[in-house]
């Protein structure tokens, strides 16, 4: 299961002087993608340490009290050797493990590999956060450029924080000339930083090693890091720079001349590469290959998004198999009374999720990522959970919720379940729902869904979405499952429908990860009259009446039905 690296320093000051003045060259982070655990004292027999965690890195790391790691030679324990990084010296450990502030786990899936680091937040009881460090040096500063990068994501709402990624000289952060830092999501995001001459100026030939994690005072729930990677280029910077021009307002179906600023800076021949995002409806003229192509954007009727929903994999929080949780996080359990079916009430409903267990219902595979939710069937009840959402219901929107429907069949006694229903609200107001029958085993997973369409004015317009999912009155003790809880929107385009064009220019034969890119946004409007209006260049024109942006017939007839009529007083009036 476990990758091994290389672990070798590639000397690029020597390689800077043999090659030419400007070299890229990659610094090789032992275990930067964490694949590599192993038995104690061995480099050769790896250990499996499957759904369960570590109390931290480093030599001989105690895994969670009662879980066990395998290890390839057919033996089993507790303790597991993670090389290439320790726990950060005088940082206390977390909860009341014996070392370390943060673990190696791999039950959320990741681009590299199976295996990451991740650090809870104050929001799961862990205020102080954690970091590592590189184990040893990886090499003396020297003069060039280093970016040093990862992959990070966070797991609820909101992830933990801060945020940490520093490169380090003799144990001391250094400044980085930029950074990128997106917001945690609970999709994989690149971090990086990124150290030029003067972040260097004083540190050359100290001794360089990595620190990461989340920092001390931190908020939020749970953030994961994977693929650490440190690159070095030697030498004088020998990049173009590159302004992809101001950005721009403009109309649906008009050509945009785009006036890009790119600065050669003698290097060999460049290549440009354009893109745009959204990229429906975009026209580069004659191609996206040139430096100043035309763009012409055409503006869609209607767009599709997809609706954020809080742990909607019931990922959260993260089971052994086979055990199960009563409050997962974002969803709160409640159910009707069939005497009262309109009422929905909170709580007290046999509800939660659990990870399926090999050899029991699914044989132990859930459809989407580890856990799925359940619900129990009561007699004269309809059980279930329900999640308020942040969008608010728009008119003339068309809405689709799709849900993975389950039946634990062995749980259920080799017998049917009772029939599922999924709701959409607004305002705590049912707008549509779907029932139906749970399928008839647990061989296969059956997809609900419902389609809402909002109409030009819908009552409960503004007011905050909500997705219940339920388990119809039924046999007490019966279960339905759910999973993948999506909601998409596909609704007008907003007036300005906004559109990012990204330069990407580069040396000629260098690798794409190399460019430099710039980019910039472009507001689309309905027509020319809304853009000149957006742009604050809308005539001050008494006679255009219609408010069209032109003077015209329409406005004259305009005029006429209004000829002679006065709206002068024709009687003394009292006194407002």
């Amino acid at each position: 299961m476990c990758k091994r690296s290389i672990l070798t320093i590639i000397a690029v000051a020597i390689l800077a002087l043999a090659i030419g003045p400007v070299q890229a060259a990659t610094v090789t982070v032992p275990n930067g993608s964490f694949e590599e655990i192993y038995k104690p004292g061995s480099t050769t027999i790896t250990a499996d340490i499957g759904d369960g965690w570590t109390n931290g890195v480093g030599p001989d790391t105690p895994m969670e009290s009662g879980q066990t790691a395998a290890y390839s030679d057919g033996t089993t324990g507790t303790v597991v050797d993670v090389p290439g990084w320790i726990n950060t010296p005088g940082w206390p450990p977390s909860y009341a493990w014996p070392v370390g502030c943060g673990s190696i786990a791999g039950q959320n899936p990741t681009p590299d590999g199976v295996y990451y680091y991740t650090v809870n937040g104050g929001g799961w009881g862990n205020g102080q956060g954690g970091t590592i460090v590189s184990a040893e040096s990886l090499g003396n500063v020297t003069g060039g450029v280093y970016t040093l990068s990862m992959i990070a994501r966070g797991v609820d709402t909101p992830p933990a924080t801060p945020v940490v990624l520093e490169l380090l000289a003799d144990g001391v952060a250094l400044t980085p000339a930029s950074s990128v830092d997106p917001v945690l999501s609970d999709d994989w995001q690149d971090f990086s930083r990124t150290y030029d001459a003067a972040s260097l100026a004083g540190h050359i030939g100290e001794s360089l090693t990595i620190q990461l994690g989340v920092g001390s005072d931190a908020i939020g729930a749970q953030s994961l890091f994977d693929l650490v990677t440190l690159d070095f280029e030697s030498g004088d910077p020998t990049l173009p720079d590159v302004d992809a021009g101001p950005d721009m307002i403009t109309w649906s179906g008009q050509k945009v001349e785009l006036d890009p600023n790119v600065v050669n800076n003698d290097v060999t021949p460049l290549t440009y590469l354009w893109s745009a995002a959204p990229a429906a409806g975009v026209v580069f003229g004659p191609n996206a290959y040139i430096e100043a192509p035309t763009v012409t954007i055409t503006k869609p009727a209607l767009i599709l998004t997809s609706i954020s929903i809080n742990n909607a994999g019931f990922e959260t929080p993260v089971l052994a198999d086979g055990a199960a949780t009563s409050t997962p996080p974002a969803w709160t359990d409640g159910y009707y009374n069939v005497a009262e079916p309109g009422v929905w009430v909170v709580g007290d409903a046999e509800t939660g999720a659990y990870n399926p267990v090999a050899g029991a219902d699914y044989n132990g595979v859930a459809p989407e990522g580890k856990n799925v939710m359940y619900a129990t069937s009561g007699v004269g009840f309809d059980r279930g959970m329900s999640q308020v959402l942040s969008a608010k219901l728009e008119a003339n929107t068309q809405y689709i919720l799709s849900v993975l429907v389950g039946n634990p069949f062995l749980f259920n006694g080799s017998t049917a379940a009772g029939n599922y229903r999924i709701e959409l609200l607004a305002g705590g107001v049912l707008l549509k729902s779907d029932t139906g029958a749970s399928p008839a085993n647990d061989k296969t997973w059956k997809t609900a869904s419902l389609t809402y369409d909002s109409g030009a004015g819908p009552v409960q317009l503004g007011q905050a979405l909500a997705i219940r999912l339920v388990a119809v009155n039924f046999t007490n003790g019966k279960g339905v499952d759910f999973d993948d809880v999506k909601l998409t929107a596909e609704g007008p385009a907003p007036d300005p429908y906004v559109v990012t064009l990204t330069l990407s220019v580069n040396n000629e034969g260098s690798p794409p990860e190399k460019a430099v890119i710039d980019k910039l946004a472009i507001d689309v409007y309905d027509d020319a009259c809304l853009a000149a209006k957006a742009a604050g260049l809308g005539p001050d024109n008494p006679g255009d009446f219609d408010g069209d942006c032109i003077t015209d017939g329409n406005d004259l007839a305009e005029l006429a039905a209004k000829w002679l009529t006065g709206d002068a007083l024709t009687v003394p009036i009292p006194k407002p």
